[in-house]
This record gives structure tokens, sequence and C-alpha cells, in this order.
């Protein structure tokens, strides 16, 4: 359907197709609400043949949920299909096609685990075998002339109604072809897919050298003497491009380098100051140092602060 005024003609044929194929009628039609289904000849037309109508609320897609379910499972094969295949969107049809021919032959938990197909025409499907990648690569038979090849490559899209063959496209002459004769080859597909692969990772390869083009160098720290070891050292980066080829500002800017404190540098020095800071850690230690007299008086004072204050040892306040 290419417009929406060909509604009617093909609900018209659809209906006459269902009366001969399952020898009922239908009696009741339930479909959205648009101009194309509220139409007057679509009303003359179900009330000569007796169906009755119901319609859903505009904008409310959940009051013909059956119907929008499926669409949603169908459009989700044909991007898939589309996708894995490589194919362009120009294809969806034939990817819609194959889509419902699959869906119509998988067990329905609505259907108590039977087919679609199952219930419509009473008997279980036995094309399975013939079901293939949509998209791969396959060789149809030809002859043509005596010296030509015997084989050429298409694509296979499905199949046809009413047609026991396979649905092809040919790249060369841009014609879709029907044959019974043809020979696929899936390991394509895989081939193409690993090509991928590679070039994506050949792709993260040269990304990593643009990268690590840039390389950043520092100067030697020096060494901060006992005079100055108070004074900061300076430091330069120096980046040198291993390239000259002209590189984006991302690859091209240097890393941040951190800058350590000058006290941290001489770590020598840093230890010694810690250890020379004349302050005694023992008794003995505080009587035979230079300033045993007022360390003396220090620890007399500590011990006389408790009578001060009218506490004695193992009193509470």
């Amino acid at each position: 359907m290419k417009h929406k005024d060909e509604v009617l003609d093909i609900f018209l044929k659809w209906n006459k197709m269902v009366e001969t194929q399952t020898r009922k009628r239908v009696k009741t039609l339930q479909s959205n609400n648009y101009g194309e289904y509220t139409s007057d000849p679509f009303f003359e037309v179900c009330q000569d043949e007796g169906i009755k109508r119901h319609f859903t609320v505009r904008k409310t897609l959940q009051q013909n949920g059956v119907a929008e379910r499926m669409n949603r499972i169908l459009v989700e094969k044909v991007r898939c299909m589309l996708s894995h295949s490589g194919l362009s969107k120009v294809f969806w049809g034939e990817a819609l096609s194959y889509a419902r021919h699959i869906v119509n032959r998988l067990p329905s938990a609505a259907l108590n685990g039977r087919t679609p197909l199952e219930v419509w025409s009473g008997s279980c499907a036995n094309d399975y075998d013939s079901m293939h990648i949509f998209g791969c690569s396959a060789y149809y038979h030809v002859t043509e002339s005596k010296l030509d090849l015997r084989a050429k490559k298409a694509i296979f899209l499905g199949f046809s109604g009413g047609v026991k063959g396979y649905r092809l496209w040919c790249s060369k002459s841009k014609k879709v072809i029907l044959s019974r004769d043809v020979t696929f080859d899936k390991s394509s597909m895989l081939q193409q897919e690993k090509s991928q692969e590679k070039e994506k990772q050949s792709g993260d390869a040269q990304q990593m050298e643009l990268d690590t083009s840039v390389i950043s160098i520092k100067t030697i720290q020096t060494i901060p003497t006992k005079g100055d070891s108070d004074e900061s050292s300076d430091e330069e980066d120096v980046t040198t491009p291993a390239t000259t080829q002209q590189e984006s500002i991302a690859t091209s800017k240097p890393k941040r380098v951190i800058k350590k404190l000058a006290q941290y540098c001489n770590m020598v020095a840093y230890a010694l100051s810690v250890i020379d800071d004349g302050i005694p850690y023992t008794y003995k230690e505080a009587v035979q140092s230079v300033k045993s007299a007022k360390w003396k008086e220090a620890m007399d004072e500590e011990m006389n602060s408790p009578q001060e204050s009218d506490l004695g040892f193992g009193t509470t306040p």
C-alpha cells in the first residue's frame, strides 16, 4: 500500500481471501479512528457485509494493543535485519516480508505454544530448512552460454508468495531474481564481521599512536644544600612532538606534571631535620641535657599542679 486511499480495496481483497481460505466470515472489525477507516464507502461496505465496526479513541494506541504490539515486533526485526546485513533502508519492504514469514512460523505463548500458521491453516510448518540469514551471499545457477560462468552472486531477500523459489537481489543488474537452484554462503557474513573487527582494532591502534606522539621531558632537579634548603627548585617542561605532522589540540596537549615541594626533594635533609629537634624522649635524656634545670622545673610544676587545685591523686572532682 503506497497511499491511504487504497485501504478499502485492500480490505475487500483480504476479506474475500479469508472467506475462501477459512470458510468463515468476518463479524467484527476493529481499527483506528482515522479518515481512511471512517470514510462513507468503507461504512457502506461493512453494512452490506454485516460487519460491526469498533474504533479506538485518537492517540490511544493501547486500545488496539494486539496490532500495535505486532507492529513494534516487526519493526524491531526489520531494524536488526538491515543492520546485520548492511543493506540500505530501501530494502525495508523485503525485510518486513521476510520478518512476517518468520513470525508466522514461530511458537506463540498467546496460542498455547502453537504457531500462527498452524492456527490459520490447521497444519504445521515444514519449510524451516529453506530459511536462511537475511542478506547473506547466494549463488544462483544460470545457463546463458557455454563459456560464461554457471553461477552468479546475489543477496538473499526471502521468498515470494506462490513461488517455490528464493527471492534474490543481483547488485550488478539491479534486479530481483527468483531462482530455485541456489547455493548459500553464510560464511561470507562471518568473514565480513571479522574484517570489520580488524578495521576497528587497527583504528584503535592508530588512535593510541596519536595519543602517545607527544612526549613530556622533565629536567633534573638540583638537590638543595643545607644553607638554601628553604628555596624552591625550578622545573621546566619541554614538549617535543615525535612527528612533524600537524596534530589536533587534543592529541598535542602535554600531560600535566605534578611538582614536588622543595623540602621533600632531599629526603635525607628532611629526615635529619626531624631527628635533630632537641626534644628529649626519656627522663634520663632530660636530666643529662643542657637545659636539665628547666626540664626539672617543668616536671616539678606538673607534679604540684593537682595539690594547688586541692585535688589529690585518686580523688574525683
